[in-house]
């Protein structure tokens, strides 16, 4: 990451002094390049290219009806005297943005406090009805509101600790170029910056000025990349996150990366597209026991395929090789009509993964269609009535942890990606594809039909 912010940092240097070099021939060319102020990491370049190309400063009649010998002091001075006015306006709006976030950070911890403090109560009510009356209504319903509480109370400190981060980021960020605008030595060090960069000596090369812009838009697209894939995690995977908000957040991510290409003229069609990438922590996103519970319902009952939420599940929705074989096999020998013999749908799944290469527990599919077939061998689990519709009323919560796993595999991979230096444009292009399919993956969920309107069909802009 430093050799990154290093060769960032050299590139945003070596555009602004051509464009103070030679202003005639790199302000055209800046200005049509597509790269914006938010392109910068460095604030005193980004404040300077603002001035340059975005207050066409380039362009300036004292500029341009300059002396050749005089054009560079002329522009100098005039830079030097705008630079002022944005970076206090820039630090105006940051301490704007950190008054903001406080306020968000107070009325976040309030509420996870208040959160907090129901979700104690309804602990020590739950808990006085089971020592005193643990077969009254009033126990049952007392238990229900205390996991509704703990929800809450889950959801209130996240949303609290996100707020708080985003309090201190910006107000470091805010208190930084205050004591920067405040700081001659800073303004010193500025204005000798400025001379340097116009020297022919020292000031980079303006015959460059088209690659100094590439790089700074490329490295520009590959930060904020890197931010929506951030982002996206933190608001997919939050708690009480439902598919329909998912599916909002992963649209709007996608939106935002159309919004990259459009910038640079290349606009690719969407294609969905499952990523794949290995995550450190698989084991984050499983949830065997609950695949382990909704397949046997399945073998035991599969008219849940046909007749129940359990039609939406797909042999990619389990995080364990053996439940995802024994899904496909289930519903192959579903499609044709055949019984859920424990031998033919062990085979079945041993089969399929033999050819794709998978090594499968053949043994533990084998029991486990067992244990669904003859339930009377069993002396424990669910009661029939329970098993029978455990698979229709558990699938969307699959489905939900299969969009999750989808979305932080195309995070990962984005950001795999970043590090080995692929160009961020076949970065956003892959990233959008990856979203494109966990949307696809989200629509699937009972909860989703409602909610969707027409079919996606990527940014308008």
């Amino acid at each position: 990451m430093p050799a990154v912010s290093e060769a960032r940092l050299r590139s945003e240097q070596a555009l602004v002094s051509v464009l103070i070099q030679d202003p005639g021939g790199a302000g055209p060319l800046a200005y049509a390049s597509s790269v914006r102020t938010q392109d910068f990491g460095n604030a005193w370049f980004q404040q300077m290219y603002g001035a340059l190309v975005e207050d066409s400063l380039w362009n300036h009649p004292y500029v341009t009806h300059a002396a050749p010998s005089e054009r560079t002091r002329i522009l100098c001075n005039m830079l030097y005297q705008r630079l002022q006015t944005r970076m206090q306006g820039l630090a105006d709006d940051a301490r704007a943005q950190a008054n903001a976030a406080a306020r968000q950070a107070e009325l976040a911890m309030r509420t996870a406090e208040f959160a907090h403090r129901q979700a104690e109560e309804a602990r020590a009510d739950t808990l006085w009805w089971l020592t005193h009356a643990p077969d009254h209504p009033l126990a049952a319903e007392a238990q229900t509101w205390e996991a509704q509480a703990s929800a809450r109370e889950s959801i209130s400190v996240d949303n609290a600790e996100r707020a708080s981060k985003t309090s201190n980021a910006t107000a470091r960020r805010a208190a930084t170029l205050e004591k920067t605008v405040a700081s001659e030595e800073a303004w010193t060090a500025a204005r000798e910056s400025m001379w340097k960069l116009s020297s022919p000596q020292h000031g980079a090369a303006p015959h460059y000025a088209g690659y100094y812009a590439r790089q700074v838009l490329e490295h520009g697209i590959a930060h904020r990349v890197h931010r929506i894939g951030e982002d996206l995690m933190a608001k997919v995977h939050a708690p009480g996150a439902n598919v329909v908000q998912q599916i909002a957040e992963i649209r709007d991510a996608m939106d935002q990366l159309a919004g990259e290409q459009i910038r640079t003229g290349s606009v690719e069609p969407i294609l969905p597209v499952p990523a794949v990438a290995n995550l450190r922590n698989p084991e984050r996103w499983e949830a065997l026991r609950t695949e382990g519970q909704v397949l046997i319902s399945i073998v035991a009952y599969p008219e849940q395929l046909t007749q129940s939420d359990a039609a939406s599940l797909q042999p990619r929705d389990m995080s364990r090789p053996e439940h995802a074989y024994l899904l496909a096999a289930v519903i192959e020998q579903q499609s044709l009509g055949l019984e859920m013999d424990a031998y033919q749908l062990t085979h079945r799944a041993w089969a399929a993964a033999e050819r794709d290469g998978v090594a499968l527990d053949s043994g533990y599919v084998y029991d486990m269609t067992m244990t669904a077939r003859h339930r009377e061998l069993s002396t424990y689990g669910p009661s029939p009535e329970q098993l029978a519709r455990a698979a229709h009323e558990q699938a969307p919560a699959l489905i939900a942890l299969s969009v999750q796993r989808q979305t932080a595999t195309v995070v990962a991979q984005m950001n795999e990606q970043l590090s080995r230096g692929v160009a961020p444009l076949d970065v956003v292009s892959s990233m959008r594809n990856g979203l494109a399919h966990a949307e696809q993956q989200a629509t699937r969920h009972p909860q989703a039909f409602a909610e969707q309107g027409t079919p996606y069909r990527g940014a308008a802009r």
